[in-house]
């Protein structure tokens, strides 16, 4: 690669690289999130074109998704039918940072182009999927408060499962970002657990 990683890390059954940004990239907007979305594949094909260039037997995972986490250094790796591994720090640069800029001029192979579909809009809560009455107790809430928390809940509920159904996320993953999502608004407990069942119910 043109640009060498942040860090290199040995997950317990091969590398990982990781190219750390200058600031962190939040996401303000749909396009900010399609952008990063759209790096995030160009770096996993770049990687994995060079790779094969170089004669490499095994392949690059593909773990070009935002969904995506890493293996943590000091944690341990649990595979199936494998003994655990902790994974190891083997470089760590902590000067090498990067823009968005200088990572997107690094790509060198985009992929096939990726099918559009359609994303869901705020209206598509109407709809028959995901539909149903949320399982959100009114209680210390306003009615208005109630009502906006039912649209930001089942908005996150829609995301999560467009993501998997039409950009093929992983599923586990996803269950998590929407489980810290949904904490996040002030969700109890039994809510996000009620609100994660009948997601799981319309995902398959």
């Amino acid at each position: 690669m043109e640009l060498p990683p942040t860090l290199v890390t040995f997950t317990g059954h091969g590398l990982c690289g990781i190219w750390a940004y200058d600031e962190p990239w939040l996401f303000d907007t749909v396009a900010e999130h399609d952008a990063a979305a759209r790096l995030a594949r160009g770096w996993q094909h770049t990687l994995r074109t060079n790779a094969e260039a170089m004669g490499w037997s095994v392949g690059v995972d593909n773990v070009g998704s935002l969904a995506q986490l890493t293996r943590v250094p000091g944690s341990f790796n649990r595979k199936r039918g494998c003994g655990p591994v902790m994974v190891q720090l083997l470089q760590c640069n902590p000067g090498r940072r990067y823009t968005t800029h200088q990572l997107d001029a690094a790509v060198t192979d985009w992929g096939p182009p990726q099918q559009e579909h359609p994303r869901p809009t705020p209206t598509d809560a109407a709809h028959e999927t995901l539909s149903g009455p949320l399982p959100l107790c009114a209680a210390d809430r306003t009615a208005g408060e109630q009502r906006r928390l039912e649209q930001r809940a089942r908005g996150a509920m829609r995301y999560a499962l467009y993501e998997v159904e039409h950009n093929g996320q992983p599923r586990h993953p996803m269950a998590k970002w929407l489980s810290v999502c949904l904490w996040k608004m002030g969700l109890s407990r039994a809510e996000l657990h009620q609100c994660l069942w009948a997601w799981l119910e319309e995902v398959r």
